[in-house]
């Protein structure tokens, strides 16, 4: 499972705990839990693409020109 997948799943466990208690400050608690998971996917994101790029490359073919 790739972080990002990890993370929404993280995510989603997170709001199903804030949808399952009456408790106020609990489901704030999950609340702010699952947003911080999904904010770090970005972060993720961009992990993962770089990783790949390293991988495969770009697959763009060199530039002859000078700057």
């Amino acid at each position: 499972m790739s972080k990002v997948n990890e993370y929404r799943a993280n995510a989603a466990d997170c709001r199903r705990m804030a949808n399952s208690t009456k408790n106020a400050l609990e489901k704030h608690m999950w609340c702010d839990m699952s947003e911080s998971w999904l904010g770090m996917i970005g972060h993720a994101e961009r992990e993962d693409f770089a990783a790949e790029e390293r991988e495969h490359g770009t697959k763009q073919s060199q530039s002859r020109s000078s700057h």
